[in-house]
């Protein structure tokens, strides 16, 4: 995993961005999932309310690259920062 930290306006979201445009043209065809550390939460939460973890777990640890934005958006959120944690680690 790659943490990328710094105030606001210092260009986290641009680098990521530029890594996952990179990452395409170097490896064409390879599965790349992002988004923010909130939708994370909002799909996990739906995940859980439908019955469908499976299913929110295999889409992001089937990605080959998983971006996550504005990781600070979780802390707090045991349930959610647990399941964070083990995405991260199962990737």
């Amino acid at each position: 995993p790659l943490f990328v930290h710094g105030g606001t306006g210092r260009g986290k979201t641009h680098l990521l961005h530029a890594i996952g445009h990179t990452f395409s043209e170097r490896f064409p065809g390879r599965k790349i999932v992002s988004m923010s550390a909130e939708k994370f939460m909002v799909e996990f939460i739906r995940a859980l309310k439908e019955n469908d973890t499976i299913g929110f777990k295999s889409r992001l640890r089937g990605a080959d690259l998983l971006l996550i934005d504005d990781a600070q958006f979780i802390a707090g959120k045991d349930s959610t920062q647990e399941e964070f944690f083990h995405t991260m680690n199962e990737i």
